[in-house]
């Protein structure tokens, strides 16, 4: 689980500067107001949310849950290396925001684009595939990870037994109150955006959410169960070469087609007004 977290923030990061596109954009004029221009700059948010809900709660589950997934490498280290650990999730979240703010500045739009669903795709290729083929198994192992085990008992008796368990309690909290924080806190950023722009919230905001649920969620869930699915009929080198043709074939879809609030904003060459209108109608 701790290369999946690092993923995460990393996505979850890139989440925070896709949420801003309207303000990160090359030569948006920065709000006048100071409330404005706190609110509109993704990076301090995506700072307070990795350092004060990710990153310790990805270290609580690794106390509390030490033989879940690869956490029993953390077993017998010492606290500052759980403290590191801590400070490399924020880290990747940070690096996250930055490299998708300055990919949108550039209106690089496929590099940014990918910059959001490559990370959520390696997430769920860890959890699916992991390095050996059997990420799912370990995932859905509340104690320590039995190989054997894992192959002579079926997936439905996993699942059930795992969704019983502590572990999925704790975490089902950890992702009901991150993924609401998370929410809430890009929802402001989109929306002080489109304020600034003189354009309902009401309608962009929606058009965001189904952009992240459609165009980043779904496309890197599909990606990474195919790939997955490649690597376990087909072997490891086949599974790789096909997330990396998926992959960038979304980019590619996603620059020449996908009318999202992130491509509308990173279009070049289309005047304010009529990138205004494609945000207000996305979706």
């Amino acid at each position: 689980m701790m290369q999946v977290d690092l993923f995460l923030a990393y996505g979850t990061g890139a989440m925070f500067t896709a949420s801003a596109a309207r303000q990160t954009h090359a030569g948006r004029r920065a709000p006048a107001s100071r409330r404005f221009r706190l609110l509109s700059a993704p990076l301090f948010p995506c700072v307070l949310f990795h350092a004060l809900l990710l990153a310790p709660a990805c270290v609580w589950l690794l106390a509390r849950f030490p033989a879940w997934e690869t956490m029993q490498v953390m077993q017998s280290a010492p606290v500052w290396a759980r403290a590191l650990f801590g400070a490399a999730t924020v880290a990747f979240g940070i690096a996250g925001c930055i490299a998708g703010r300055r990919l949108s500045a550039k209106g690089n739009l496929p590099a940014a684009y990918a910059n959001l669903t490559a990370p959520w795709t390696l997430t769920f290729v860890v959890l699916t595939y992991g390095w050996d083929g059997q990420g799912y198994c370990r995932f859905l192992s509340p104690t320590t990870f039995d190989p054997a085990s894992c192959a002579s008992r079926p997936l439905r008796m996993m699942a059930g037994e795992w969704a019983r368990s502590d572990i999925a309690i704790a975490l089902a909290a950890v992702v009901v109150v991150g993924v609401s924080a998370a929410v809430a806190v890009m929802t402001c950023l989109h929306a002080t955006g489109a304020r600034q722009e003189g354009l309902a919230a009401t309608r962009s905001v929606p058009a965001f959410l189904g952009f992240v649920v459609g165009g980043v969620l779904l496309p890197s869930v599909v990606v990474a169960v195919l790939a997955a699915a490649t690597a376990w009929t087909a072997g490891p080198a086949a599974g790789a070469g096909v997330l990396a043709s998926l992959l960038l074939l979304c980019s590619t879809i996603g620059c020449a087609h996908w009318r999202t609030p992130l491509s509308a904003v990173l279009m070049q060459g289309a005047a304010p007004a009529s990138r205004a209108g494609v945000l207000t109608d996305a979706g």
